[in-house]
């Protein structure tokens, strides 16, 4: 059976824009040049209102107007290539924008930005809310099934 192309999310969560002919409104040079417009006017307010803080903690105003919006998430988050600063190999450094109030850079090409996606947040969450492996509801490797805590109401019926 023949697969049809379709969209897809990367690491579950982001669509990345494929260079689709203009006039296709999901691809780089359409949704992307509008979402990077709207990324650069906001970036010329904030600065002109002295909001550094948009460009922190990684990016600088000069960065942040040579940015284009490649790819977004279901959250309103940006990666966005920097069109001036390709190394000897061609690549772009990206930088990840939250609804264009920061900048963090993501890594020097693409494959650094998806493992950077994959890792999810950066910094180790301050409470570990993984269970013990010693837990009951944790397989106990001899099997892939989670298991109900001690007590636990069932939803069979009897």
């Amino acid at each position: 059976m023949e697969s049809e192309p379709r969209w897809n999310l990367t690491v579950g969560l982001w669509l990345i824009y494929t260079p689709v002919p203009s006039g296709f409104g999901d691809g780089v040079v359409g949704r992307g040049r509008y979402l990077t417009e709207a990324l650069h006017r906001d970036v010329r307010e904030g600065r002109a209102e002295g909001y550094d803080w948009k460009i922190e903690p990684d990016g600088s105003w000069s960065i942040a107007e040579r940015l284009v919006v490649f790819a977004i998430s279901e959250n309103g988050d940006y990666p966005a290539w920097d069109t001036g600063a390709r190394d000897d190999d061609g690549e772009l450094p990206i930088f990840h924008t939250s609804r264009f109030n920061s900048l963090t850079r993501m890594g020097d090409a693409l494959y650094e930005a998806i493992e950077w996606l994959r890792r999810g947040d950066r910094e180790p969450d301050p409470i570990d809310l993984t269970p013990p492996r010693s837990h009951p509801a944790v397989s106990d490797g001899a099997d892939a099934q989670l298991k109900s805590p001690p007590g636990a109401m069932s939803m069979k019926r009897e």
